[in-house]
């Protein structure tokens, strides 16, 4: 049997195929995470043929052959929404269990509250997508993980294929160096706080 696939600081990562896949590419990978057998599926076939899968489910007018969500653009990558659809159904939660929140107005004293959360919870309730972006807009969707090492918080940044330390005091202050952008915008998962649903 394959060891289970992880995530590490200084090991190579998966990296999205398209300019347009960071989302899809984060959410195969939560997948992996969870899913022994998934992972190895991946390994075997490659990660392009289920990240344009997982793109197609999230960016459509049905996330569920009972469910509606509002469609959006593949040139446009990923919405959050469809993020919360899909990363409920790789996490085997309910739909509602995982939700969206802004991140990009809030205090100081409310990130440093959702980076304690992160911390307490990220291995028993799932990653968390980070959408970060441009001070006009979010551009880019990351995924927050357990920090390998027990303390903080990392990121596995899909555009480089790699595993990073979150700079916690940045992002208390509002800022993040991802992927060339410098501004948290949503925060989408379980562990979120108060904020828009999925």
């Amino acid at each position: 049997m394959a060891p289970a696939f992880a995530l590490r600081r200084g090991v190579p990562a998966p990296r999205q195929s398209t300019p347009t896949t960071c989302g899809s590419t984060c959410l195969v990978v939560a997948r992996m995470l969870t899913d022994p057998a998934y992972a190895e599926r991946v390994r075997r076939h490659g990660l392009v043929p289920e990240e344009l899968v997982v793109r197609n489910r999230t960016n459509r007018l049905l996330a569920s052959p009972v469910s509606w969500q509002l469609p959006w653009p593949r040139a446009l990558g990923t919405p959050p929404w469809g993020a919360g659809h899909e990363l409920a159904r790789v996490l085997g939660l309910r739909r509602r269990a995982v939700r969206w929140r802004v991140v990009r107005w809030a205090g100081r004293a409310e990130r440093a509250e959702l980076l304690r959360a992160w911390e307490a919870s990220l291995a028993s309730d799932g990653p968390v997508l980070l959408y970060v972006g441009s001070r006009w807009l979010p551009r880019h969707v990351t995924m927050l993980v357990p920090a390998a090492d027990g303390a903080g918080v990392d990121v596995f940044e899909p555009s480089a294929g790699e595993v990073l330390e979150l700079d916690l005091a940045a992002f208390i202050d509002g800022r993040v160096s991802l992927a060339g952008w410098s501004t948290p915008w949503l925060a989408v998962g379980a562990v979120v706080g108060r904020g828009g649903s999925s």
